[in-house]
């Protein structure tokens, strides 16, 4: 028997505790109580309990969870004497002895098990999702691909594996896969790189990959995992915010924040002597009485005629935008004098004064125009203030007409 003694042990317990220490099982023997009254060596191994130590003890210094003994099978977290946790198997039984009863408990390691599971879960996970996941050799070849690899790119598993990773990109986009390698290597972070794969049918698919260093226990590197996703649809939305940023959604002129964005960094290219910067600021004439009397459908018709009229007459390199309801900036680059502006301005005037036509009745609009010249080294507030001064003279003076200040 072990150092700790109960007042009476059962001959009984004596015999069960020498068949105890002839199994290879770790196994324990507690009252009703939950009080360790048997423990074999394996069961003071596998927690890390010298010979004795566990005799007395509540059966909760080993299963903290356990609650009850008297379920007959389930798993729970075992602690060992250093506090380190692991997964258990738990299987126990009553039995009687006397009038006395006592449960005897068989625990099991379940690491291996449940690391098992683990990677059964984890390669169910990898099998069911729609990104593209491959692992990738050192040297660059496919080892193992799931089927979302597959759906991207139009090609089965016996095509992907054994090939290049290069294979996958098209030449312009192989370096990026080179540099992410080299950054994982160093043990840098590589999350949602943007680059293309080239499909079966030579279709190129934009995707955000990321990309891991695979380690040994020594911390060597062993190979690349790389999780692929369709962004196609992303890229787009993103490319659509960022026209309605730039551009007027009803228009297509260039937006306030766009137009004022190129005239700030035209102002800084101005320079004199030299090719000069004009602005034409156009305002559309009793544009609130085409909304009252025709309403707004024919007020968008309008602007959107008008728009595309101005941009008519404009050269390669000019800019037209929307700051306002009905007011339009137009940038004049490389131009030699103010009636060089006026001219393509007076252009502008006579286009858009042209009938417009709406199911079968006639709009007529006019546009108060105001010419200027960028001085070197004013603000945008300042040529803006100038070219919408000479558009009110305009409006001023009757309407339908170009004024130059």
């Amino acid at each position: 028997m072990t150092e700790w003694e109960p007042e009476f042990v059962h001959p009984a317990l004596q015999a069960i505790d020498s068949l105890l220490g002839s199994v290879a099982e770790a196994m324990v023997v507690v009252d009703a109580e939950g009080q360790i009254v048997l423990a074999n060596r394996s069961v003071e191994s596998l927690f890390g309990y010298g010979q004795g130590d566990l005799l007395g003890d509540s059966i909760e210094t080993l299963l903290p969870a356990i609650g009850s003994v008297e379920k007959a099978q389930r798993e729970l977290w075992g602690t060992r004497r250093d506090g380190t946790v692991f997964p258990v198997e738990v299987r126990s039984g009553p039995f009687r002895i006397e009038e006395i009863r006592y449960f005897s408990a068989t625990i099991m390691d379940v690491t291996g098990v449940q690391a098992q599971r683990v990677q059964a879960h984890l390669a169910a996970v990898v099998q069911a999702s729609d990104d593209g996941i491959i692992s990738i050799t050192t040297d660059g070849v496919i080892q193992t691909c799931n089927p979302g690899m597959e759906r991207l790119i139009h090609r089965g598993a016996a095509w992907l594996v054994g090939q290049s990773v290069q294979a996958l990109l098209p030449e312009t986009d192989q370096q990026i896969l080179v540099e992410s390698f080299q950054q994982v290597y160093r043990g840098e972070r590589v999350e949602r790189r943007e680059m293309n794969l080239v499909r079966k049918d030579g279709f190129l698919i934009k995707v955000a990959g990321n990309i891991f260093a695979l380690r040994d226990v020594r911390g060597d590197v062993i190979g690349y995992s790389m999780i692929v996703r369709d962004i196609a649809a992303e890229a787009e939305a993103r490319k659509n915010l960022e026209r309605l940023a730039r551009f007027d959604h009803l228009t297509g002129l260039a937006s306030r924040s766009e137009v004022l964005g190129r005239l700030t960094r035209a102002l800084k290219n101005t320079r004199s002597p030299g090719p000069q910067l004009g602005g034409l600021f156009c305002d559309i004439d009793h544009f609130k009485s085409v909304n009252d009397n025709w309403g707004h459908a024919v007020g968008d018709l309008v602007l959107t005629t008008v728009a595309t009229r101005i941009r008519d007459c404009l050269r390669h390199g000019d800019t037209v935008g929307r700051t306002g309801g009905d007011e339009i900036l137009v940038l004049l680059p490389s131009i030699h004098a103010l009636d060089d502006a006026a001219r393509i301005a007076e252009k502008i005037r006579c286009r858009v004064a042209e009938p417009i036509y709406y199911d079968e009745a006639i709009v007529n609009v006019t546009l108060s125009i105001g010419a200027t010249l960028a001085v070197p080294g004013e603000s945008v507030s300042k040529m803006t203030a100038r070219a919408d001064g000479a558009m009110y003279q305009s409006k001023q003076a009757g309407r339908n007409r170009v004024t130059t200040i």
